[in-house]
């Protein structure tokens, strides 16, 4: 937590809302250019020296004739030409655009995510040889050009590259950027150049938003003109740039007296970011809830609302809720995938023995699958996913939502609707769509006993497959949830089937993870069998700030020195049998259904998790943090 802290601290000190820029390690970046350029050339000068003084100290030679110029104007640099002023002018002329142009591709690459240790050894390594070459020729004519050739090169062939990923506005080395340069130059002097300018809401990162939830395309459009010329306009365009940029699902702004904290959900994990002021924050939030159609000078009422930002070609979905504080408002705005970005189970991290278990339940004509998961927990794409692996063209589908909860849609699975703001529940469309004798019940969101006992009836009398969702922390308490909804418990221990569970815990960074070898106890209590496991896994851990080591240490960029990158899932599939019905229907209690579900053989949370350990993809420590959840 604290290293993400720091890092974002730096980024945003040194690059404002819209940059990632290391401070500190282009800082290092432009040391490391110019000690050993500075170090090369002494070394040099020391080596000229010394060679004149052995030749000088020689006794069968003596030094060479230099006689004092008689004009006084005139340097002495001797007939050799050995100390051009003119020729070192441009040699240092050269060198110092090299330093000031590698510290800013140092920090510009760091700013845009590329592959700084890549650019970075390019533009330093060319000059560098060519310095080198530049010293040893004894023809200036031929050692200066190429020393151009050694600098513009890889200036140029990383400023196309960095080009290709920066608004019309952030790019260089274009006639548009000259034509700035010169505008700005020239009216120092009181030159005017016409330069073209850009309205304000086109400039800064390159992101088009889409107003939405007006009451037509004309009232979301009149909405998106008023929020473009908002001066928050550019400063909301940031901070979803941010987002992006650093893979968040969700950003959350919290409102005081005196300034806005920013913080930033990464892989399921909230990390502060440095806070804006309200001269900033208040536009913003106007313009967020301007283009979600809410009312921006309502800071105390609960609001909710949705609008849509295209990044790089790509639409982004997002929801925006607000609500009042004691210190003022907060509000949380969260990037939704409308396409389902997994294509099947193994993608989400199910060992494949659980596939085979699952694929075979999901294949039965009756039964009832309950998928259960925390809030947030992944509940959403592990139940899509799970749709896309039945079988959905050979049996016949009916899906039930509520409408003010609409998921995305799955080919083949016709939705039907419910308003449960009007009192509405499944229990009042089921009975229409039973009159259609479908195959497969798809509920979206168990809501009451009611449309469970429906369900139950349709399982046992009927021979059809129900597939339902709720929120639970574990698959043995996904059943006691059902029950607390007051379904009938003979009905529903006589149709459950599985409970599938998932817990999302996130993934170590292949790039910088670093192997340990764990103390005994603890592998013992982790259940590793003795000599099973040799290693485990955790983040880098970073030298002290004061050591010698920190001043060599560069933070990962594949991870943004987090340790972890990207989230897999955790399945606990739980296979109801005789033993878990008769504890349901009769003493339907929490320790009682555990113990039945591990006479049965079915893993617990936890003892998948620590496959996920023996694997590396995960640490100790995020393993007890999601139990803990």
């Amino acid at each position: 937590m604290d290293a993400i802290e720091t890092q974002l601290g730096r980024w945003n000190a040194n690059r404002g809302w819209g940059g990632l820029c290391l401070r500190r390690s282009a800082f290092l970046g432009a040391r490391w250019a110019l000690r050993p350029t500075l170090a090369i050339g002494l070394a040099l000068v020391a080596w000229l020296l010394a060679s004149n003084l052995v030749f000088a100290q020689d006794g069968s030679s003596a030094w060479p004739p230099f006689p004092l110029p008689t004009d006084p104007k005139q340097f002495p640099r001797g007939p050799g030409g050995y100390f051009s002023m003119l020729k070192i002018s441009f040699f240092l002329l050269l060198f110092f655009c090299w330093v000031k142009t590698t510290d800013w591709v140092n920090q510009d690459c760091q700013d845009l995510r590329l592959n700084y240790g890549l650019w970075n050894s390019l533009a330093f390594g060319v000059f560098f040889f060519c310095v080198l070459l530049f010293w040893l020729l004894p023809w200036f004519a031929v050692g200066y050009p190429l020393l151009l050739v050694g600098y513009a090169v890889p200036l140029t062939v990383y400023t196309l590259e960095r080009n290709k990923h920066v608004p019309d506005d952030r790019k260089v080395m274009t006639p548009d950027h000259f034509r700035r340069i010169f505008s700005s130059l020239g009216g120092r002097v009181g030159v005017k150049i016409d330069v073209e300018k850009k309205a304000s809401h086109e400039l800064g990162p390159n992101i088009t938003f889409l107003a939405q939830g007006g009451a037509d395309d004309q009232a979301d459009q009149a909405n998106l003109i008023a929020a473009r010329q908002s001066p928050g306009f550019l400063v909301a365009k940031e901070v979803v740039d941010q987002a992006v940029r650093l893979r968040a699902e969700q950003v959350m702004l919290e409102y005081t007296a005196a300034a806005v904290g920013v913080k930033y959900q990464i892989d399921g994990v909230w990390h502060h970011h440095n806070p804006m002021d309200r001269e900033k924050g208040d536009p913003m939030l106007a313009v967020f809830k301007a283009i979600a159609n809410l009312k921006p000078a309502d800071r105390v009422s609960r609001q909710s609302g949705q609008f849509a930002a295209e990044v790089a070609g790509k639409k982004l979905a997002c929801r925006i809720q607000s609500h009042g504080t004691q210190t003022g408002e907060a509000a949380v705005i969260a990037f939704v995938q409308e396409k389902l970005t997994f294509a099947n189970l193994d993608e989400l991290g199910m060992r494949g023995k659980m596939q085979e278990q699952i694929k075979e339940v999901i294949g039965r004509k009756s039964g009832f699958l309950l998928v259960s998961s925390m809030p947030a927990g992944g509940l959403t794409t592990t139940f899509d996913v799970l749709m896309q692996t039945t079988d959905r063209f050979m049996r016949n589908f009916v899906g039930v939502e509520d409408e003010a909860r609409r998921e995305r849609d799955v080919e083949n699975i016709p939705m039907t609707r419910y308003d449960r703001r009007n009192g509405q529940s499944p229990a009042d469309v089921l009975p229409k769509l039973i009159r259609a004798y479908p195959d497969v019940y798809v509920i979206r969101d168990l809501v009451n006993g009611k449309t469970v006992d429906i369900l139950c009836d349709q399982v046992s009398d009927e021979e059809r497959f129900v597939f339902a969702t709720i929120r639970a922390k574990d698959a043995t308490e996904a059943l006691l949830r059902v029950l607390m909804l007051k379904a009938t418990p003979d009905k529903f221990a006589k149709a459950i089937t599985a409970v599938l569970n998932v817990r999302l815990v996130r993934k170590l960074c292949d790039k910088c993870k670093e192997a340990y070898t764990p103390p005994a106890e603890v592998l013992k209590q982790l259940g590793f069998p003795p000599g099973k496991v040799r290693a485990l896994y955790r983040p880098p851990v970073p030298p002290p700030p004061d050591s010698e080591a920190a001043k060599q240490y560069k933070p990962c960029d594949e991870c943004l020195a987090i340790g972890y990158r990207g989230r897999t899932a955790i399945f606990e599939l739980v296979l109801v049998d005789e033993g878990m019905r008769q504890v349901l229907a009769r003493q339907p209690k929490l320790d009682l259904l555990r113990e039945a579900s591990r006479k049965a053989g079915n893993r617990n949370i936890q003892e998948e998790g620590v496959l996920l350990l023996a694997r590396g993809v995960t640490s100790v420590p995020e393993l007890v943090r999601i139990l803990k959840q």
